[in-house]
């Protein structure tokens, strides 16, 4: 009984986010299902006063400051117009060395890197990252996942700096943005400097 529930939970709150208006990244996705399943399931037998209908769920956070959050109304507007300003005006010929570089931390701190120097933006979420290795350099195949990015930049902290970001879904709903650090960027520059040498 418990584990029918649960399935029955798990297929609602999919057709909750994929009846939703507004368009997640895949990150954000599994937030968006962690949150709804978890909200779904609090829902008893015993007590059925409350059963969030999807605007309850998927809407705007509310515009309380979080200390926690970069302040802001929504961190969305932002990130789509550097990425509109990187898919126009970043010069991808200028960087060979993108398909030469192996692993996700390696190309993360090199786009990382790119983005900063060339159009002076300050920081990518993981799936900007996959989307301007896809789009932008057309790397076909060994393309790390944004999952994957994360991972591995959250395991280098001393080269990056996570900022969580405030975003158009849930409640106070959340992802990161990735800034490389001085000591990031000397470790992909001596990268770079052999790659170079071995050419």
């Amino acid at each position: 009984m418990e584990s029918e529930k649960i399935r029955n939970a798990m297929k609602e709150a999919l057709e909750i986010i994929n009846d939703s208006e507004i368009v997640l990244e895949d990150d954000l996705k599994q937030i968006a299902f962690e949150v709804i399943l978890r909200k779904l399931l609090e829902d008893t037998e015993d007590d059925k006063k409350y059963k969030p209908p999807i605007k309850q769920i998927v809407q705007k956070p509310s515009k309380k400051s979080d200390e926690s959050i970069q302040k802001s109304d929504y961190a969305d507007e932002i990130l789509n117009q550097n990425m509109k300003r990187i898919i126009q005006d970043l010069r991808r010929t200028k960087y060979p060395l993108v398909k030469k570089l192996e692993g996700s931390k390696d190309l993360a701190f090199y786009i990382l890197k790119i983005v900063k120097d060339d159009l002076d933006i300050d920081g990518l979420t993981s799936s900007q990252i996959v989307e301007i290795l896809t789009k932008k350099f057309n790397l076909e195949k060994d393309i790390p996942t944004a999952d994957a990015i994360t991972k591995a930049l959250k395991r280098a902290t001393e080269y990056v700096e996570l900022v969580p970001l405030k975003t158009s879904f849930g409640r106070g709903g959340k992802t990161i943005k990735a800034m490389i650090a001085p000591a990031g960027e000397d470790y992909i520059d001596k990268i770079l400097e052999e790659l170079r040498e071995d050419e």
